[in-house]
């Protein structure tokens, strides 16, 4: 009989020194539950570092890792992207790679899939970062259950486990910037989350910096609803409406009482100016030579021109 199959996804920037503290934590948490066959696809997303060169020697010295090398920095939702390409589990579980998910929890989260949910998510009591970051977080949920429609009581973050067709229909976006919740959501109806630890940084700062954050907001937005659509061409009504409104009241103010006080106000040269040019024009127009690219033909002895 065969075992059922787990795949670990683990997007990996400026993580040379932690990564391999997180893959054996990995292992030897996996090692307890024999049932269970599984693989670990580590995604270096262009670091600086020698990330690289950590994940190509854990993958010679772990024959269950899976390395793949991105050609430059994507961001982390393009890099999970890459490596849900790669998997082959019937559970797929994505986590950081600096330690703050804890990997020894990981089957809290697989074994309430197998008691039927789509997706399963990681709550933590505490979180172990700055309060910019939580508040970003916040400001991110309220976004989702707007945008979304993800249930308010669902804390979504970056741990969690999902059945594989979900991953499935997430490959099936074909655009460039994915936001991996959004395409997460559009096809799951049983989800929870579950209480997890949440550690503090192992060593080094977060890569997302303010612009990235607003950046991959921005994209998750614009990509995966159209209410942004809707308040623009309600904005755009409403101002065509208040600009109508301004000119027509500008101009009932503005306007003339009779024609006697809109002649008096046009300038007094405007009407001999205009009237001597027309003259100017029927004169040139009269005596205009013939085009030069002009078709000649006879005609009863006449010479005419077709311009």
């Amino acid at each position: 009989m065969n075992k059922p199959m787990l795949s670990f996804v683990i997007p990996c920037y400026r993580s040379e020194h932690t990564i391999g503290a997180v893959v054996k934590e990995l292992t030897d948490t996996l090692s307890t539950r024999p049932e269970y066959e599984y693989e670990i696809v580590l995604v270096n997303d262009g670091s600086p570092d020698n990330t690289a060169g950590a994940l190509e020697a854990l993958s010679r010295e772990v024959p269950r890792v899976v390395f793949v090398d991105l050609s430059r920095n994507f961001g982390q939702h393009s890099a999970l992207m890459a490596g849900f390409h790669q998997v082959k589990g019937d559970i797929v579980i994505c986590l950081d790679d600096d330690g703050q998910t804890p990997a020894c929890e990981c089957f809290k989260l697989i074994d309430k899939v197998e008691e039927g949910y789509d997706i399963v998510f990681a709550e933590y009591p505490e979180r172990r970062q700055n309060w910019f970051r939580n508040l970003g977080s916040r400001f991110n949920a309220a976004c989702n259950h707007f945008f979304f429609g993800q249930p308010q009581e669902l804390k979504a973050n970056s741990y969690y486990a999902c059945r594989r067709f979900v991953v499935d229909a997430a490959l099936q976006y074909p655009n460039p910037f994915p936001y991996v919740t959004g395409l997460l959501f559009q096809s799951v109806s049983r989800y929870c989350n579950v209480p997890v630890n949440h550690r503090a940084r192992m060593e080094g700062r977060s890569g997302y910096s303010l612009k990235k954050l607003v950046g991959l907001w921005f994209n998750g937005v614009t990509s995966f609803s159209i209410k942004p659509l809707r308040f623009a061409t309600y904005f755009g009504f409403f101002v065509a409406a208040f600009g109508f409104v301004f000119a027509l009241v500008t101009g009932l103010e503005l306007a003339p009482d009779s024609l006697d006080d809109l002649v008096n106000h046009l300038p007094p040269n405007l009407i001999l100016n205009f009237l001597a040019d027309l003259l100017k024009f029927q004169r040139r127009s009269v005596h205009a030579r013939p085009f030069p690219a002009r078709d000649l033909f006879s005609s009863q002895d006449r010479t005419c021109y077709c311009f």
